[in-house]
């Protein structure tokens, strides 16, 4: 029984249930059997109470991780989700818009990933055949996931495949809340959909993160984050993504009205000249519409 519990917990830990997964050590806790475990399972208890308080309430602290240099493994962080729906974009499709003010700084999501690959790419040919290995293993890990997954494979096939944007339909924002219930569907997700689905959504890590985390230059991350797929590219964005580990974290980069939509860069729109960002724009598969691109 003791063991029974222990195997659910990190189950339920490991989707992002925190309250169900602490529910389930305290269970344990009463069993005799954990006398002997004691240090493990009160472990996995402050593990779970701090998870369900950075995912009520977003606050999340890295203040230690940055100081040393990023060393070590990336801290654990639970999923959050700020004040945002998701509606109808002018932009394209379906896009994440504010419920409420959001200020410049603050937090708006912090999502896992389905799954990443990264790796250090090298020059010329070389590099070009470590990147399609790179998105070989990440379309395996992807397909893995979506197959041992039910869930998962709904998150999936909420997202766009690239056709029939307008019809589309638009996912409560609640579908991706990891303890909310969820209706299973027998919803089926063939090979060439999904391919379609991760060349649409697909985003590589951005410079900035590689540069802040002390990145080789050559350093090539991809990954697929369900939610944070919704949010649109903009050259004036309003929010800035950040990646540690497997999760993307979303901020307000400027304030934000209740009812804008959120947006960020796909590529760098600091330093380029108009034709750059339009040339870029096109190899995403977009025109950029944005008032500075008009």
């Amino acid at each position: 029984h003791f063991k029974t519990l222990l195997c659910k917990g990190k189950v339920l830990l490991g989707l992002s249930k925190y309250s169900s997964a602490l529910e389930c050590f305290k269970t344990a806790l009463l069993d005799p059997q954990a006398s002997d475990n004691l240090e493990t399972v009160t472990g996995y208890i402050e593990k779970c109470k701090k998870l369900e308080f950075q995912a009520k309430t977003g606050a999340f602290d890295l203040s230690d991780w940055i100081l040393s240099g990023f060393r070590g493994r990336s801290p654990e962080l639970a999923e959050f989700i700020g004040s945002i729906e998701i509606k109808r974009s002018e932009i394209s499709g379906r896009g994440l818009f504010a419920t409420k003010n959001i200020v410049a700084g603050a937090l708006i999501l912090v999502t896992k990933a389905v799954a990443t690959e990264r790796g250090i790419l090298g020059s010329g040919e070389s590099g070009e055949k470590a990147q399609l290995i790179m998105w070989k293993n990440f379309i395996e890990e992807v397909t893995e996931s979506v197959r041992k997954c039910v869930r998962t494979r709904r998150l999936v096939s909420a997202l766009s495949a690239g056709q029939d944007e307008d019809s589309l339909e638009i996912p409560e924002i609640s579908l991706f809340r990891p303890d909310e219930a969820f209706e299973s569907s027998k919803q089926s997700l063939d090979t060439e959909k999904l391919l379609s689905i991760l060349d649409v959504n697909s985003l590589v890590e951005d410079a900035v993160s590689a540069k802040v985390m002390g990145k080789n230059r050559d350093y090539y991350g991809v990954g697929l984050w369900t939610l944070a797929s919704f949010i649109n590219h903009s050259c004036i964005p309003n929010a800035r993504r950040l990646h540690v580990g497997d999760y993307v974290i979303v901020h307000a980069s400027r304030d934000v009205k209740a009812g804008e939509e959120i947006t960020f860069a796909y590529f760098d729109v600091l330093s380029s000249p108009r034709e750059k960002r339009k040339e870029m724009a096109e190899s995403w598969g977009f025109c950029c519409q944005c008032s500075r691109c008009k």
